[in-house]
């Protein structure tokens, strides 16, 4: 398709199919099996949001397929090669690539949607984005959104600006998180002292920063987030919350903020929190064997690894294997590839 042309008499058909080719060429990725298909230049095949096509440009990979980067008789990346032939760029989108022992054919997929299959809604959205009809940042969509009702203004559309829930303010950042009636609630049931005369929220926060209490400034900052979501999830949804709810909700959320980012470096494994147990383990029935599988991951070495124990009823190990791999992977992908390997492992000990 990419030499195809519109010709002298193009039908509506081909016009169409036409049009969505470098609409092809942005989003559609090559998927590695064999690695024979795919051209290492060429083709789009790198896990990029941007641009899935290589950077680098060298000689040696002039016509050369992406199983010239496997190592002899593996299907494994040939980590000396890479890094020989590859600028860093390249280098750290290459490495994380998982291969499968199991593919055979090299294919395409959708890289916007995380189950790689094509959908027209993530099209759609691609396309607006593009465009810039999507909000990159607050204060750009802000700017629009006063330029929006200045323009609909003009044209004398009735256009309300006022508070969505009590009609009787002008919707400005200070009205809508500290004094709006809902938002006051939510604010009384909190342990943040608002004081008074501050006159804008930007001037509020300052003022509640220099005092350096940290749990004060932690709270102001998850509440005016819960006050700001449950005001959109009214305008947007329909949804209505009891101010009495907002201050809890919020330290939920900060709860487990603070809970996750005390698991950092620890076992990717949610049953693991700071030594303490939150569930144990639970032996299998008679005469069988439960496989556990933990990941983690070694990000400053560009690296992760997972392990496997299998043990019988009697809570005795039976047999147990660690496994490390090159790239840098989302703790989820360490944990499925784990799931992969511990299940290649049993079916090998079958054989035996």
């Amino acid at each position: 398709m990419d030499s195809a042309e519109s010709g002298d008499n193009p039908s509506f058909i081909w016009r169409s199919i036409l049009e969505a080719k470098d609409l092809v060429h942005s989003c559609a990725q090559s998927t590695i099996a064999n690695g024979e298909n795919v051209s290492i230049i060429a083709d789009p095949w790198l896990p990029h949001s941007s641009n899935s096509y290589v950077v680098t440009r060298h000689t040696a990979l002039v016509n050369k397929s992406v199983s010239y980067l496997f190592q002899v008789d593996t299907r494994a990346w040939d980590e000396d090669v890479v890094r020989d032939l590859f600028v860093s760029r390249d280098q750290d989108l290459i490495l994380p690539i998982q291969l499968s022992d199991s593919a055979v054919n090299d294919g395409w997929n959708w890289r916007l949607q995380t189950c790689e299959n094509y959908s027209v809604k993530s099209t759609y959205k691609f396309l607006q984005e593009s465009k810039s009809a999507w909000c990159r940042d607050a204060r750009s969509a802000f700017g629009r959104y006063k330029h929006l009702l200045r323009s609909l203004q003009k044209c004398h559309v009735p256009v309300n600006a006022d508070c969505p829930l009590y009609k009787a303010h002008a919707e400005i950042v200070q009205h809508a998180l500290v004094e709006c009636e809902f938002a006051k609630a939510a604010w009384n049931r909190s342990m943040v002292d608002l004081g008074a005369g501050a006159a804008t929220f930007s001037s509020l926060l300052l003022g509640i920063f220099g005092r350096g209490h940290e749990g004060e400034m932690e709270e102001v900052a998850v509440v005016s987030w819960a006050i700001w979501r449950a005001q959109n999830e009214f305008v947007w949804q329909k949804k209505s919350w009891f101010a009495s709810n907002i201050a809890a909700s919020a330290r939920n959320m900060l709860d487990q903020y603070k809970f996750a980012q005390r698991r950092k470096g620890l076992s990717l494994s949610p049953l693991h929190d700071g030594g303490q147990n939150l569930e144990r383990w639970i032996a299998p029935e008679l005469n069988k064997i439960k496989v556990n599988v933990d990941g983690a991951l070694f990000e400053q070495e560009g690296r992760f690894g997972m392990g496997c124990v299998a043990r019988n009823h009697h809570g005795a190990m039976v047999e147990a294997f660690k496994k490390g791999k090159i790239g840098c992977v989302q703790p989820e992908i360490a944990e499925i590839i784990g799931i992969k390997e511990a299940l290649s492992w049993i079916a090998m000990l079958r054989t035996l």
